[in-house]
């Protein structure tokens, strides 16, 4: 667990080491997280050297098993069997319709949760506006359409996740986000979302490292930041 490394390497974390980590962020999220994480992380360890690689997850996880990185956060679609992970959050990904869509009308309560659930299969002739595969969403997207056993026969892929929701919200198609995203940006139109499937639908936000290594403490403790911001 966390914890469980953050104690073993509490006597590293103390003694302040210098040295260097280079460190993988995906794409989307690195805007909303890397400043504050950095920022913090510099405070306590001014003398430790980052370097920042951004992208998806399959572009950080090669650059991991080809030790160009030591460390990555991002979504996690599947495990590796190379990797070692650590979860940090788990959160809902959500289907987004443009407002006042007409078949939110058939939308039904989720007792305990601030969204309400509709069966995609209402969705089933509208436009998919969804990001290419290898993008950690989009695999996230495909199994909740395996599920439902829904294919799209209208499918626009796009690699920003914020154009696929701002054309959702200029009624342009469908699209989906995990729940954190929606706090990402502010629409001039805001789209609506909704639990779809049979379950709830969740993404794991992880940081991951290659097994067998062990963590310098200040690397543990960057972990141990961001797991405070999220």
């Amino acid at each position: 667990t966390l914890k469980d490394l953050f104690d073993a390497e509490l006597p590293g974390i103390i003694e302040g080491y210098k040295g260097r980590l280079r460190l993988g962020m995906q794409s989307f999220r690195s805007p909303h997280i890397t400043p504050t994480l950095l920022k913090k992380f510099k405070n306590d360890y001014p003398n430790v050297e980052i370097i920042l690689h951004e992208g998806n997850y399959c572009f950080l996880e090669d650059l991991l098993l080809d030790n160009q990185i030591d460390l990555f956060f991002c979504n996690c679609p599947r495990y590796n069997q190379n990797l070692q992970y650590i979860s940090l959050h788990r959160e809902p990904v959500l289907l987004v319709t443009p407002p006042g869509h007409p078949n939110i009308s058939h939308s039904q309560h989720v007792t305990g949760s601030k969204y309400p659930w509709i069966d995609l299969r209402h969705f089933q002739s509208e436009q998919f506006i969804l990001q290419y595969e290898g993008q950690s969403l989009r695999a996230s997207v495909d199994q909740i359409l395996r599920d439902t056993g829904i294919k799209p026969t209208k499918l626009l892929c796009v690699r920003s996740i914020g154009t696929s929701l701002r054309m959702t919200a200029e009624g342009m198609g469908i699209s989906f986000c995990n729940e954190s995203y929606t706090s990402y940006f502010n629409f001039n139109k805001k789209p609506e979302f909704f639990h779809v499937g049979n379950h709830i639908h969740t993404t794991e936000f992880v940081a991951a490292y290659n097994k067998g290594r062990n963590l310098p403490g200040y690397a543990t403790y960057l972990i141990k930041i961001l797991s405070d911001i999220l």
